[in-house]
């Protein structure tokens, strides 16, 4: 997986991140035949961060998953919006 963090303002950022995951299962048959499941799952994202004050601040996310499987009905995409306040005590 990889990060990167970058600042366009004192107060507004950028997270940009991405990872991929190989998984081969042992105990999966796949519909389409005798062999083994297995998944690549590949993940993108970015969030951006906005500092209200010291102890607030409003993010933004934006996430991309793909997983490619040998088995058709485990294949899928799937694009993610989210927002959040986080305060610090």
């Amino acid at each position: 997986s990889s990060r990167l963090i970058y600042t366009l303002l004192k107060k507004l950022y950028f997270i940009f991140n991405s990872s991929y995951t190989r998984k081969e299962y042992d105990n999966r048959i796949v519909t389409t035949g005798q062999e083994k499941q297995k998944d690549d799952l590949y993940v993108t994202g970015m969030t951006a961060k906005y500092r209200l004050n010291k102890n607030n601040s409003l993010s933004l996310n934006y996430t991309y998953r793909h997983n490619s499987s040998n088995e058709p009905f485990e294949e899928y995409t799937a694009s993610i919006i989210s927002c959040g306040w986080q305060h610090i005590f």
